[in-house]
């Protein structure tokens, strides 16, 4: 009867075991799949500094002026934003450039570049498919590398450089890609900041399981209202004696102005003037002697 009760009762703890992994492996594949915790899409790159790591994702939520939407990120086997390539394609466009072309705040199909897929196709009654190739904080060195690099691949019909005068043309400085020499563009060499490779060394350092990342953001969530809640008494708190200083001093100076409009005035002597004194000569006059 006691071997039996055992054998039972290991049975039920590998049971419990295996569906308790179960659950869990369910829990990490949902979250990779659609709620990405804390997720980082980029890889260092010797070639262009950094760019898109292939099969990854990451949930960006907006805030609520921006309409507090969540967006799904996905990144192709090729390390394009989106869905995977096409086969082959009537019309294949690239499009290159900095945050605005890679838009991780906007949902796919409201992305310039698949509305302009869209436009394309309805105007050339064709298959056209226009490939999001855009990365953030890219300049136009980093552009012109990757499409030197992929377009023998993917050989597209045309490539759009969509250039923001705001820092595009700062970061052909920063990176230090190309120079001129005697004239000519040749290479730079590259420069990678100390705080942007920090950016990939924290991202190395973060435990692979999404569970775990999204088990530290509760913490740090609940840590974070526990002390937003002792910020915002203290701040109470600080009014309130502010307030109350106001209000002091208010009161004390009313109570100086009353007692000095009640108490009496000295007389004072009255100024007398004679008008060989005060008289003005006018003009064409001598004063009287």
């Amino acid at each position: 009867m006691t071997t039996r009760r055992l054998r039972g009762l290991v049975q039920n703890l590998g049971l419990l075991a295996a569906a308790s992994l179960f659950a869990v492996a369910g829990a990490e594949w949902l979250l990779r799949s659609w709620a990405p915790q804390a997720g980082f899409v980029y890889r260092l790159d010797p070639r262009c500094h950094y760019t898109l790591a292939p099969g990854t994702r990451k949930l960006h939520r907006n805030s609520a002026p921006n309409g507090g939407r969540r967006v799904l990120f996905v990144v192709n086997s090729d390390g394009f934003r989106g869905d995977e390539l096409r086969s082959g394609p009537g019309l294949r466009v690239l499009v290159y450039g900095d945050s605005f072309v890679e838009a991780d705040y906007t949902p796919l199909p409201e992305t310039f570049t698949k509305r302009l897929e869209a436009r394309l196709a309805s105007a050339l009654a064709q298959d056209v498919e226009v490939v999001n190739a855009g990365v953030t904080g890219y300049g136009p060195d980093q552009a012109l590398r990757r499409f030197g690099d992929e377009a023998a691949r993917l050989r597209p019909a045309a490539a759009i450089l969509v250039v923001y005068a705001g820092s595009d043309f700062g970061d052909v400085f920063r990176n230090r890609l190309y120079r001129l020499d005697g004239g000519r563009l040749v290479e730079g060499g590259g420069f990678v900041s100390e705080s942007l490779w920090w950016q990939f060394e924290d991202a190395r350092r973060r435990t692979p399981y999404h569970i775990l990342r999204g088990l530290r953001r509760l913490g740090n969530a609940h840590r974070r209202a526990g002390a937003s809640g002792e910020l915002q008494w203290q701040l109470a708190r600080y009014v309130a004696r502010s307030l109350e200083m106001c209000e002091e001093e208010y009161r004390r100076r009313r109570a100086c102005r009353c007692s000095r409009s009640s108490s009496p005035r000295p007389s004072t002597p009255a100024r007398h003037s004679t008008s060989r004194s005060t008289a003005r000569p006018t003009r064409g006059t001598t004063p009287l002697a």
